[in-house]
């Protein structure tokens, strides 16, 4: 639908491209784009671990490096932020993702797989609109979101934080959650085994413990 010289496709595949994915080809790329990474910002993809990304094709791996469109985001970039793997795109009416690879290129099984889980979420419009914006700015004042959460929450962390810990306490002040946080300062942070209930949870990071905050499960 792209190409080098903008030759390859119909006119109609190229406007499918470029208008409707919101994608800018830059170029076919070459196996020294051989590392996926998630752009941290990215409040959906921005917790996603590294893969590295393989030749599944005999020799044809050509990782095509992207650029977002106006009003797309970058969500993967390849082995360095200067090359772009892939954008998502949200219009008034529809969201589209697109990859400048397969995703069977991506070596990570269960990186491959919360791709996939993530995607299906954001694009089923589970956070759209309004609430989209108010997760960003939500997440950048320090606080989780989304705040009642189901299954996950999301939460921004400091530099100093990260690869720290949270731990989440019931209403009696017991411990019923630790989880490790990764390197990034945006982390996916599971709920899926507390049942409803209010909760309040704190970081903890060498010899630093944040502030409480509090946090809502339903089910």
């Amino acid at each position: 639908m792209s190409g080098a010289d903008g030759s390859n496709g119909t006119p109609v595949t190229q406007n499918f491209y470029t208008n409707y994915l919101n994608a800018l080809y830059v170029g076919d790329g070459s196996t020294a784009n051989n590392k996926l990474n998630a752009n941290v910002t990215d409040p959906v993809f921005g917790a996603v671990a590294q893969s590295n990304v393989v030749d599944v094709y005999a020799g044809n791996m050509y990782p095509e490096e992207i650029n977002a469109g106006p009003g797309a985001d970058i969500i993967f970039n390849y082995t360095t932020t200067a090359k772009h793997a892939a954008i998502k795109y949200e219009a008034l009416n529809y969201r589209s993702i697109y990859f400048g690879i397969g995703l069977e290129m991506v070596s990570n099984v269960d990186v491959r797989n919360e791709i996939i889980a993530l995607s299906r979420e954001w694009l089923a419009a589970e956070m759209t609109g309004v609430e989209y914006t108010e997760a960003m700015n939500t997440l950048m004042n320090g606080q989780n979101y989304p705040n009642p959460a189901r299954e996950y929450t999301w939460l921004k962390v400091s530099e100093e934080a990260a690869g720290g810990m949270i731990e989440v306490y019931n209403l009696n002040g017991n411990l019923v959650k630790q989880q490790k946080l990764g390197d990034n300062i945006l982390n996916r942070i599971d709920l899926s085994n507390l049942p409803s209930g209010m909760y309040s949870y704190r970081i903890i990071a060498g010899n630093k413990v944040s502030e409480a905050r509090k946090l809502t499960v339903v089910r």
